[in-house]
């Protein structure tokens, strides 16, 4: 890594310093700025991806999105200050490595990209995105390590060694803590019901604390809870927003499975809503007509296929609820590698015990990781039961919606024989 940094990308003597443990540069700049970045831009691909094909739910003019997006576009400033300091250093003959454009770039865009998802979810979901949370909070962390490098090399030497980058990264750093503040803002130009769910109005923290029940567990602790304290279903968890999608993916598998066949259906039961098969005003003979013969004949080539080239009711149930199933595996994976990482620190914190020689900071910083790690595990876990009965909800009410709304036809189709 000298090449590119011109530092190796890990120093033990920094490392096992006695009084005062620290990284080497090359680490701080790819691990702190261009890591980061990176993640940010992955995360973010899938998370617009996700609002575009969201339907539009434009949010009234909110100060907080306004906030975040302005803050976002300023934090471009120092980075590319930084960028031009660069290029000023290189004309002026001194010596600079590839690490400082790349950091400095990765960091401007990154924050364009920031300020890009907050108008996005905006317009889209109301919500804000739990990368952009861990984003900030990853920079918020790993710069009171980089202050913390500026300020001992500047007490050692006596001197600051480059004021300008000092004043960029402390404004860097400023615009970060606030960025990071207002994620624990709940939104509040969002419109609900009174009995709507408090989930709905949380902020991050909120959600990822389950602060937002709390209410609800106080007033079951005071009162016996009544029917009426119940919240109202989020639009998400009815059923009549995954049944379409549901009704849409069985559709293309029974038309696959049928492709090439003879006698193919010109029609498909599914794709007639039961509110149309329900209203008196239509021309029931055509209806009744149109539902029987599509429904006889799907079931009539279907019934002499094989058992084993019939359409997959579970194909159907992985794409409409695949993207949900693959956050509760990572979730679980995360829980998973938490309870194996305890033991490790355990092991470290024993062998710190019995060796007096290791610097005393040792301890400390591996009684925090374990907290941290079991404070992982935790809300990991707590929120993996939370996807998994979700999901559970969902799908049952799905096949449940499909099942009635099939049956339904076939029951008034045989009432108008």
């Amino acid at each position: 890594m000298s090449p590119f940094c011109g530092t190796p990308f890990w120093d033990e003597k920094l490392w096992n310093r006695e009084l005062y443990p620290d990284v080497s540069p090359c680490f701080q700049k790819i691990f702190f700025y261009i890591f980061p970045s990176l993640f940010l831009m992955v995360l973010s691909t899938c998370r617009l991806y996700h609002l575009y094909r969201s339907k539009k739910k434009k949010i009234d003019s909110c100060w907080l999105y306004s906030t975040q997006t302005i803050i976002s576009l300023c934090l471009v400033v120092p980075a590319m200050a930084d960028v031009f300091r660069t290029i000023h250093d290189v004309k002026q003959g001194h010596t600079v490595y590839a690490v400082d454009f790349v950091a400095g770039i990765c960091t401007a865009l990154a924050m364009i990209l920031a300020a890009g998802i907050t108008q996005f979810e905006k317009y889209k979901s109301g919500r804000s995105f739990y990368g952009l949370f861990v984003y900030w909070l990853f920079l918020a962390v790993t710069g009171a390590c980089i202050l913390y490098t500026k300020i001992r090399l500047a007490s050692e030497q006596g001197h600051v060694e480059d004021t300008f980058r000092l004043v960029t990264f402390i404004i860097h750093y400023t615009l970060v803590l606030i960025q990071l503040i207002l994620t624990f803002v709940p939104n509040s130009s969002l419109k609900y019901s009174e009995n709507a769910c408090p989930e709905l109005r949380a902020s991050i923290a909120s959600r990822l604390t389950f602060w937002w029940f709390t209410s609800f567990l106080m007033k079951g602790y005071k009162n016996s809870l009544q029917q009426s304290d119940l919240f109202e279903l989020k639009d998400i968890d009815r059923a009549d927003a995954w049944v379409p999608h549901f009704s849409r993916c069985w559709t293309e598998e029974t038309e696959r499975i049928c492709r090439g066949q003879a006698n193919r259906p010109t029609a498909d039961v599914l794709n007639i809503p039961l509110e149309e098969v329900t209203d008196t005003k239509s021309n029931n003979s055509h209806l009744h007509n149109s539902c029987s013969a599509a429904a006889q004949e799907r079931q009539t080539l279907l019934s002499k296929l094989p058992e084993g080239k019939r359409p997959s009711l579970m194909k159907c149930l992985a794409k409409v609820f695949l993207p949900s199933m693959m956050i509760c595996a990572l979730l679980k994976l995360v829980q998973d590698l938490a309870i194996f990482i305890n033991p490790i620190i355990l092991r470290l914190i024993l062998k710190f015990v019995k060796d007096s020689s290791q610097p005393s900071w040792r301890g400390y910083v591996y009684g925090c990781l374990m907290f941290l790690v079991s404070l992982l595990q935790l809300a990991s876990l707590g929120h993996y039961f939370q996807h998994a009965n979700t999901i559970g909800m969902r799908l049952r009410a799905t096949i449940c919606a499909s099942v009635y709304n099939k049956v339904s036809i076939f029951i008034y189709s045989s009432i108008l024989c």
